[in-house]
């Protein structure tokens, strides 16, 4: 039996099988330079981020993602997936959450953003992503941190233009303010 997703949870995703070399390619690149390879951590475990809306049924939620070409609603399923809860929701929550996703719905997806990351991660900084920023243009991972880091309830410890999703991951699992409501890694 799976959980019920509430509007506002985090999803996270965990490597999986490819469908074709192009999205093979970008999982492997996004795995890779989004760890912190001078501080000697592992591997990152998740490629994609996004917010759930709602439950379709037992066995799919709905979801809004930032996956190019641009942000928009998709149906996912619970494998290879982990779902975070923020513990203390403030009382707009919802409200913000819900105004927030309708407002970027059909923004473009940032491609450059990625090069930046590679760049912050040659360099060991985030320079290039602070001091970069390409219209209302978002990663999947600037998508979650941007609402949550406004209602000053961070899902990352870096500011939402420097975050990945290896940093939403590693926060919600290890600061306290998340509870992990499932976990499909298998």
């Amino acid at each position: 039996m799976y959980p019920r997703v509430e509007y506002g949870d985090i999803v996270c995703s965990y490597r999986k099988k490819y469908k074709g070399p192009f999205k093979y390619l970008i999982t492997r690149l996004v795995l890779f330079f989004t760890t912190a390879w001078w501080m000697k951590e592992p591997t990152s475990k998740v490629y994609h981020a996004e917010i759930a809306i709602k439950n379709i049924s037992e066995s799919e939620f709905k979801v809004a993602t930032m996956e190019p070409p641009k942000y928009r609603y998709k149906d996912r399923g619970y494998e290879r997936r982990v779902i975070f809860r923020l513990k203390d929701k403030p009382k707009v929550f919802k409200v913000y959450m819900e105004a927030y996703v309708v407002s970027s719905l059909g923004r473009k997806y940032d491609f450059l953003r990625i090069l930046l990351l590679v760049l912050n991660w040659i360099f060991r900084t985030s320079y290039f992503t602070d001091h970069y920023k390409n219209g209302h243009r978002d990663i999947c991972s600037e998508a979650v941190a941007r609402p949550y880091y406004r209602m000053r309830h961070p899902c990352s410890a870096e500011h939402p233009d420097s975050t990945t999703p290896d940093d939403v991951y590693d926060y919600c699992r290890l600061s306290g303010n998340f509870d992990t409501i499932y976990d499909g890694e298998l």
